[in-house]
């Protein structure tokens, strides 16, 4: 009886610390609400070598519960807004044309919350589509 009883603290006490335990994104879950707000972005363009730093804000889809808008994505200005869906801590930028630019994408969000990774690509019509790496940092 007194074997049953020491397996049955130590199981408990191991459930209990593993409990305890967080990841780096805290459960390892996001939600829509976490990419909302005023991020400082911090862009470079592969092809071309240049880096540029910028604020986009990310507003709540109107009619989508899942999706985002990001607001002067690549620096187009305010009112330019790429659409993304996000699942978790994953977001995808469906091929769109925002302006006269088509971008399309994918990233996901790190750093308990406070990072958004993006990896997209941009092309104006020139000929030229450009590759982007952007990091997001939580203002």
């Amino acid at each position: 009886m007194l074997k049953h009883k020491s397996i049955f603290i130590l199981v408990l006490l191991a459930l209990i610390a593993g409990a305890c335990n967080k990841d780096k994104d805290g459960d390892g879950t996001a939600v829509r609400d976490n990419y909302l707000g005023l991020w400082q972005c911090d862009e470079f363009d592969q092809n071309q070598q240049l880096t540029s730093t910028f604020q986009v804000e990310i507003h709540a889809h109107g009619s989508n519960a899942n999706n985002i808008l990001i607001d002067n994505f690549n620096l187009l200005g305010q009112g330019y807004q790429a659409e993304a869906s996000t699942s978790g801590t994953s977001l995808t930028i469906l091929q769109q044309v925002i302006g006269s630019v088509s971008v399309s994408g994918s990233g996901y969000i790190t750093n308990q919350l406070s990072t958004i990774e993006l990896a997209y690509n941009v092309d104006d019509g020139s000929g030229q589509p450009e590759s982007i790496s952007a990091t997001l940092t939580k203002i």
